[in-house]
């Protein structure tokens, strides 16, 4: 899924991969006004991105001047679902292929300074925030309590909108040595705590609402 426009409706949705937001395309889609879809660094930008180079734009072509929302995930589950992700068997024996990697090797390439291919996943905290502490998505939800996003957004569009299910990784067991898990959040603490707030908020809205 690509970042969705909802001119009429006041709204730019920023697609977070591996948040279940492929599985929102079919019921959004229809609705929208813009669509981005290629190249994947437009299709999941970042707000720091969007408010760079195309709040500008859509001000400028579109008279739009409305609000962002996006997903954020548990880090250690999205970080699973990546991993999950790039073992499904179409680019197995590439180098983004997890398909003959353990997940303790694949964390590892996350928290790498330079992080292999196959781990070069991002960071939510990156996709959502100036970098310096400050949220700049209007409207931030999480996966885990995603009936809270799809109401915001049947609210919003005036639609009971029905999810489909897709995309779906392939299914593999999942076991983090708790060194790593404590590295982990240790390193990416700023994710981490931003997904608490925004999980112990249901909905957090960067105006403080």
């Amino acid at each position: 899924m690509g970042m969705l426009v909802f001119i009429r409706h006041g709204l730019a949705y920023l697609a977070t991969p591996k948040t279940g937001t492929t599985a929102l395309e079919a019921a959004l889609r229809p609705h929208c006004s813009v669509e981005v879809r290629n190249p994947p660094g437009l299709r999941h930008m970042s707000a720091r991105r969007y408010q760079r180079q195309w709040a500008p734009f859509l001000r400028e072509a579109h008279q739009f001047h409305g609000e962002t929302m996006a997903v954020l995930r548990e880090p250690v589950s999205w970080l699973e679902s990546w991993y999950r992700y790039r073992g499904r068997e179409q680019i197995a024996g590439t180098p983004r292929s997890t398909a003959e990697i353990s997940f303790d090797k694949f964390i590892e390439g996350v928290l790498a300074e330079k992080p292999p291919a196959y781990a070069d996943v991002g960071d939510q905290n990156f996709f959502a925030t100036s970098g310096e502490g400050d949220v700049l998505i209007d409207h931030l939800f999480v996966y885990e309590q995603f009936d809270l996003p799809l109401a915001f957004l049947s609210n919003r569009l005036g639609r009971d909108l029905k999810i489909p299910k897709a995309n779906i990784s392939p299914k593999r067991k999942i076991q983090l040595a708790p060194d790593l898990e404590a590295e982990l959040r240790s390193k990416r603490a700023a994710e981490f705590a931003l997904y608490d707030q925004v999980a112990s908020a249901g909905h957090l809205q960067a105006n403080g609402g």
